[in-house]
């Protein structure tokens, strides 16, 4: 089930746990314009200007997202088309948003248009020694690919739930994605063995950069409080 289809389930989730039938009234958004919410990654501040309008900023700092050795069954698996994955360390980077939020639905569902700026993600992945391909030749050899995505800022949309009960607690999901194209990353390829020539090295890594996925985005779930 795509993200989308999730968030427009929310409110019969929030039906089947008994709260249904207050989320259909009209909530207190207008009652308790100030909202503060706190995510898995980061922090949300915004004031609802009435009840369908909302004007906020989303923050989260650089996160280490993931890491792999070789004693990781996942490791296993490919990576930019290679095996033999020893380490794998992933940071994501920072990501600030603005949005104006439009919510034309009492039970929350609201959609966005906004700002994002992204730090770009990090990659630094370690491969052992063993007989591969880089590039147009075949080699016995390890390689290391960094790799750092672009900083990014761009105009984006998103769409999101957000409801406030009258006591105050409020939650929220949503995403936002940036509109346009991804900047070509900065990438640097290494091999362990000399043998390997440099227009190898250089195929390989203009593959590494057709295939990393760097895309301004932000996905939030989040709890909180307004005022």
């Amino acid at each position: 089930m795509n993200l989308i289809a999730r968030l427009l389930l929310l409110p019969a989730l929030g039906a089947a746990l008994g709260i249904g039938a207050e989320m259909a009234q009209a909530g207190a958004r207008g009652e308790r314009p100030l909202q503060l919410q706190w995510d898995v990654f980061g922090i949300s501040a915004g004031v609802h200007i009435d009840k369908q309008w909302f004007l906020g900023v989303t923050h989260r700092p650089r996160l280490r997202a993931h890491r792999l050795d070789a004693n990781d069954f996942r490791s296993r698996a490919e990576i930019y088309d290679q095996r033999g994955v020893e380490r794998f360390d992933l940071q994501l980077g920072q990501k600030d948003a603005l949005e104006l939020r439009y919510s034309p639905f009492e039970h929350g569902l609201y959609f966005a248009l906004g700002l994002l700026r992204v730090k770009g993600d990090t990659q630094d992945v370690l491969f052992d020694n063993r007989a591969r391909v880089v590039g147009d030749g075949a080699y016995v050899t390890g390689l290391r690919v960094r790799v750092q995505g672009r900083e990014q800022s761009a105009p984006a949309v998103g769409i999101g739930f957000n409801h406030v009960f009258p006591f105050g607690l409020s939650l929220g999901a949503g995403a936002l994605f940036g509109l346009g194209h991804a900047e070509t990353p900065r990438v640097q390829v290494e091999a362990t063995n000399p043998a390997v020539l440099q227009s190898d090295l250089d195929k390989f890594k203009r593959e590494v950069e057709d295939e990393f996925f760097d895309l301004p985005f932000l996905f939030h779930f989040a709890i909180g409080y307004n005022f």
